[in-house]
């Protein structure tokens, strides 16, 4: 239980994270930073989730190694997309920011719902 407490201590961190992608940027470099330590944050829930996992009964951690590889492929591809992305003007800049905060709400979403069934 305390190891779920810190769990749930880093999504409110990652969550804090994302809040402040979406509200205190303003260019893509000051974006793309804060960004990145959103997605960092991710990195070690996953790996925290993880190692808590590890100790779980086989047929339990089969069902969240799937759950957790799916968060890490979208993770990665956050990653991906952020690095990809090239400045082609304030229109585009406006809609990559748009689909880049709605990607990153799934995945606060999706590893929520994680924790909280890890919580049941």
């Amino acid at each position: 239980e305390i190891e779920t407490l810190k769990i749930k201590k880093g999504l409110a961190e990652s969550e804090k994270e994302l809040y402040t992608v979406k509200h205190d940027t303003t260019t893509y470099e000051q974006f793309k930073i804060e960004a990145e330590k959103a997605i960092a944050v991710q990195e070690k829930n996953i790996a925290e989730l993880k190692a808590k996992i590890a100790k779980e009964k086989k047929d339990v951690k089969a069902d969240y190694n799937k759950k957790l590889g799916e968060l890490e492929k979208k993770n990665d591809e956050l990653k991906k997309k952020l690095a990809d992305h090239k400045d082609e003007g304030q229109e585009k800049w406006k809609s990559f920011k748009a689909e880049f905060n709605h990607d990153m709400d799934e995945f606060g979403k999706a590893f929520e719902g994680l924790i909280e069934y890890d919580t049941k």
